[in-house]
């Protein structure tokens, strides 16, 4: 009986295992698009922007973090 229960268990984690793989593999795909998307965003603000005047700079980079903050927190698991 015992046999049953820990090939069960085995069995269980390996299906499971196989089931949240592609679903993670997924989500880490979206999560690396959204940053190389926010990277890029953010440098061309960078190159378009006069840094010596901060404050529309920081008022752009301000933007687009709360952008993307709202965008990782929103996609579904």
């Amino acid at each position: 009986m015992c046999a049953l229960v820990a090939a069960y268990m085995v069995l269980g984690a390996f299906v499971f295992s196989a089931l949240e793989a592609e679903s993670q593999m997924r989500e880490a795909e979206v999560a690396r698009d959204l940053r190389a998307r926010f990277a890029k965003e953010l440098w061309n603000v960078t190159l378009h922007t006069n840094v010596i005047y901060d404050v529309p700079w920081r008022k752009e980079t301000n933007r687009l973090v709360i952008r993307f903050q709202a965008r990782r927190t929103a996609f579904p698991v």
